[in-house]
């Protein structure tokens, strides 16, 4: 198969999406001391983001795309909602992503959508290390692994290595994540 099946607008999302994740920095959510100590670790989602993300596909050009990431506690405290707009990409569509904690199978699934196209992610986090490594699986069948290193609260460095489903890299990817400063209320 060709990169450019490989690179189409699903995948390029599922790029920007996991350049997101590692804006997983310091800060906390309102109400995060009612939540279990590995939901807790989700608050470091909550905030605005500016994401800068570099995808070199193999045997093509190097790209670069900033977005915006909006990120929330949603259906009770129980998920964090991803709103991503401001592509610099022409072509990437808004997409929606939920992340939470499975305490059965101890890692934090997520879930991609962008109207007909989806990804899958899993993640296990190191509170020694503030390090996220993660999987995940496009509908196209492309997988990912890659881990995250956080720098500090407001910011954070990720890369991943994606492979075809015959097992061959297409693309290796990083991501650099600055969190927006809160503005303050005027008095």
């Amino acid at each position: 198969m060709k990169i450019t099946q490989y690179l189409s607008t699903t995948t390029f999302l599922f790029l920007c999406l996991l350049g997101l994740v590692p804006g997983m920095a310091f800060a906390q959510a309102d109400g995060a001391q009612k939540r279990s100590p590995e939901l807790q670790v989700l608050d470091r989602l909550v905030g605005v983001w500016d994401v800068k993300t570099t995808i070199k596909p193999v045997g093509a050009e190097e790209m670069t795309a900033t977005s915006v990431s909006r990120r929330s506690w949603t259906l009770g405290g129980t998920f964090v909602q991803f709103q991503d707009t401001e592509h610099s990409h022409p072509q990437a569509p808004e997409f929606q992503l939920l992340w939470t904690y499975d305490p059965v199978a101890k890692n934090y699934p997520a879930v991609l959508m962008d109207g007909p196209h989806w990804a899958s992610l899993t993640g296990v986090w190191n509170e020694e290390t503030k390090i996220m490594h993660w999987t995940g699986k496009m509908s196209n069948g492309v997988t990912g692994e890659g881990q995250h290193r956080f720098i500090g609260k407001d910011r954070s460095e990720a890369s991943g290595v994606f492979r075809n489903p015959e097992g061959e890299i297409v693309m290796e990817t990083s991501w650099s994540h600055t969190r927006r400063k809160a503005k303050s209320p005027k008095k």
